[in-house]
């Protein structure tokens, strides 16, 4: 008998939610099953977070009794560049759903987010790899509307929440409390955190964003007791560009926390928050989760 079960994600860049909530149910899946996990096509940052078999690749997927197509937002497209995240989309997504069919390994759906989908070809493959799971459940109301309307039927799609909604301050190993917590050792008063994961110079958005930041720089300039706390969880440009932006403008002491490889001690920043103002998913998700009050502005 297979020893293993492969979990499957939007694992290529170190972006803080998709680690997580991939870890989540990492977790989950040997606690339900006793088996080894298999990321079969992760980047090495994911294999360092997540206990798994050190099986990859299509190998990792025929040594696997089944595949869980796992959470992330990656079944709908970015609102740039749509026909370049549909060609990934086939060689990242839909080729492992592809593959365990022809394997004749059985593979579910499970906490993943759907939609919108403007490509006819990426709309096509996203309703086959639905309708041929054993198990469909998708993260919210929205992305099952996107599957019915695309053509899946109703009963086939049923309605989960998402993953990190089951994170508890308990969850957090020791360690990890004890390194967030001290990042604030010699701060009293309010903590507010921003976090900005989209271009302020986006021709798309950018001008949104910059409101947003503008916003948050005359809050803080006239709220001096509070301690901003600006947070990258994705060291790509466009996150150290409005933090850069932020600590130029901002007159009181901010404090710049960077997500590293720990993604405990990260959810431990957010937990120590007043507030968190962000515009991306799981960082509202996560703070949300551990009992910090959230400001969302998203931007897809």
């Amino acid at each position: 008998m297979k020893k293993n079960i492969s979990l499957h994600g939007a694992y290529y860049p170190n972006n803080f939610g998709d680690v997580l909530i991939l870890a989540i149910q990492s977790n989950w899946i040997k606690e339900i099953t006793g088996k080894e996990v298999v990321l079969p096509f992760a980047t090495e940052i994911y294999r360092d977070q997540i206990q798994s078999s050190r099986e990859r690749g299509f190998k990792g997927l025929r040594n696997s009794e089944k595949l869980i197509y796992g959470a992330g937002g990656y079944l709908g497209e970015p609102n740039i560049k749509k026909w370049l995240w549909g060609f990934r989309f086939f060689l990242k997504h839909y080729a492992p759903a592809k593959y365990a069919s022809f394997k004749k390994i059985k593979y579910a759906v499970i906490g993943t987010g759907v939609g919108p989908l403007t490509n006819i070809f990426t709309r096509k493959a996203v309703v086959n790899l639905s309708k041929k799971s054993a198990f469909l459940a998708v993260r919210d109301n929205e992305s099952k509307q996107y599957l019915k309307k695309y053509g899946v039927e109703d009963d086939k799609v049923f309605v989960t929440a998402d993953v990190a909604l089951s994170l508890t301050k308990e969850d957090l190993p020791i360690e990890s409390k004890q390194k967030g917590k001290k990042i604030f050792e010699n701060i009293s008063g309010p903590k507010y955190g921003v976090h900005i994961g989209a271009d302020i110079d986006s021709p798309v958005y950018g001008s949104k964003i910059k409101m947003l930041i503008d916003e948050c720089v005359n809050f803080f300039n006239k709220n001096k007791h509070i301690t901003p706390v600006l947070i990258i969880d994705n060291n790509n440009k466009a996150q150290n560009k409005a933090v850069n932006y932020l600590k130029k403008n901002i007159k009181n002491d901010c404090v710049v926390y960077k997500h590293n490889k720990d993604i405990w001690e990260t959810a431990t920043v957010l937990s120590e928050l007043d507030i968190v103002i962000t515009n991306k998913l799981h960082i509202g998700i996560v703070a949300y989760a551990l009992g910090t009050d959230c400001i969302g502005f998203p931007y897809h």
